[in-house]
């Protein structure tokens, strides 16, 4: 019992109100961990005073764990035999009628509000220190955080070697590294470098089950004599490509057993330079990444590379609000959009333009930006009245690398019947000199609802909330 559940304890039976239970008392014969979450959440899941949204957050805390136990009961099955696919014991978690049984919230609203958390999830890894982070950060951090287990988890998983994420053993099972060893990591320091970034994880194996199915971790090979491996990694990050890669890390992750021994994962970022040439074993030669391999860069691609100049990059930002208000006997939510252009480049995006084609649910606002005529961009109204925003007066405007310029407002009021049936899309296209991308907004109404709680008024980035799909259709300039 804390101490300030104590003193009121002592306050009550001072006072002759001993008959009250004592509060803050907590069960300590959990088997596990995850027993214990599942007993926390399970009464939690019992108050009255939950939203949805909490009820649907609580229950799929729970559904890793349902779901890892229902596979070892598959996989093991009743004292130790195989059970069947088909078997009872063995049945699939179906996650969403888990979900909306235990909390009581229908499953259409269930499958919305599961969206929005997982994509909190999700995006809350690329978020550290107000900066967004690339896939290969993401990557590198995860593994790194994990530790072990996430190494581990690498093999029992069978995950695929990908675009950023790619696997090596130890040529002689332990330090120091060959010259094998140096190949591969030149290899992949200009494979990585003149694409888009990578991790490598050494010490686990990597092979195809059957023939012609891509490569997957297949066995762990911890590395013995783990340090002298980390450092002439270090080491040859310097001699084996050239120009040097800037920001290159090796984290080593040691196992259990205390012997010098386990892992090293080594984090290669995206250059912007000149081409990365490997110059390890019968090497001198330029490579880049392609699906989980590293091939030689053909001439033309070497060209291209050797006139590289920083680019941008456009991507549309969607921030919004809500309030709700009493429409003859209905209550109506008006809902509110703010869109912009966010170059995640690391060139300046010069001479801005947006395009929003014309949709019945929202409507653009002719206040501006800042509900005061302020407007970034020169305004152009089509025959179609599709929104288009750039042309002359965007010629002075520059949005710079990490920036965001808004560029306008629209709204929409709907009824709170409906909320829960309107997905509208509204199509765009953003436009800088150099650089194109054309694509769709998917708002889920429901989530925006959802998302915002009792702080209707607070602005929220609809994209990280997961009340926007952000759906790319095409670039072009990258």
């Amino acid at each position: 019992m804390g101490g300030l559940a104590a003193q009121r304890w002592g306050e009550c039976a001072g006072r002759g109100r001993a008959q009250i239970p004592p509060v803050g008392q907590l069960r300590s014969d959990f088997a596990s961990r995850d027993d214990a979450i599942l007993w926390i959440t399970e009464n939690q899941l019992g108050r009255r005073n939950l939203s949805d949204f909490q009820r649907v957050e609580l229950a799929l805390k729970r559904e890793p764990i349902l779901r890892a136990r229902a596979k070892a009961n598959q996989q093991g099955g009743q004292g130790g035999v195989l059970l069947p696919q088909i078997s009872a014991e063995a049945k699939p978690l179906e996650t969403r009628q888990e979900v909306a049984k235990i909390t009581n919230v229908s499953r259409p609203s269930t499958c919305s509000l599961g969206k929005v958390i997982r994509v909190r999830r999700e995006r809350s890894i690329g978020i550290r220190g107000g900066r967004r982070m690339t896939n290969t950060q993401q990557i590198f951090e995860e593994i790194v955080a994990g530790g072990l287990p996430r190494i581990r988890a690498f093999v029992s998983d069978q995950q695929e070697e990908h675009l950023y994420l790619d696997f090596k053993k130890a040529s002689e099972g332990h330090g120091p590294a060959s010259s094998d060893d140096r190949a591969h990591l030149a290899e992949a320091l200009s494979g990585f470098a003149n694409s888009d970034g990578g991790v490598i994880v050494w010490g686990i194996e990597c092979k195809s089950v059957q023939k012609g199915d891509p490569d997957v971790a297949s066995a762990l090979r911890p590395i013995g004599n783990l340090m002298t491996f980390l450092a002439d990694l270090q080491k040859a990050t310097a001699e084996v490509v050239a120009p040097g890669v800037i920001g290159v890390q090796h984290i080593s992750i040691e196992d259990e057993t205390g012997q010098n021994q386990g892992y090293v994962v080594s984090f290669i970022p995206r250059s912007e330079g000149e081409p990365h040439m490997a110059r390890g074993k019968h090497q001198h030669r330029f490579y880049y990444r392609s699906g989980s391999s590293f091939l030689k860069m053909e001439p033309y691609m070497l060209a291209d590379r050797y006139g590289r100049r920083p680019h941008p990059k456009l991507q549309i930002a969607c921030w919004g609000n809500r309030d709700t208000f009493l429409s003859n006997v209905n209550i109506d939510i008006r809902l509110r959009l703010k869109i912009g252009i966010r170059n995640t480049g690391l060139g300046l995006a010069l001479h801005p333009a947006l395009e929003v084609k014309k949709d019945s649910t929202f409507r653009y606002s002719t206040t501006g930006i800042n509900g005061m005529g302020l407007h970034t961009l020169l305004l152009t109204n089509t025959e179609t009245e599709d929104f288009l925003a750039g042309g002359p007066s965007g010629q002075s405007v520059v949005v710079y690398p990490g920036r965001t310029l808004w560029v306008g407002r629209w709204g929409s009021a709907v009824s709170g019947l409906e909320v829960h049936n309107l997905k509208p899309e509204l199509s765009y296209a953003a436009y800088c000199d150099g650089f194109s991308v054309h694509g769709k907004l998917k708002i889920n109404f429901e989530a925006f609802f959802y998302a915002t709680g009792e702080r209707a008024e607070i602005e929220l980035d609809l994209l990280e909330h997961g009340c926007v799909e952000d759906d790319v259709e095409r670039r072009s300039g990258e």
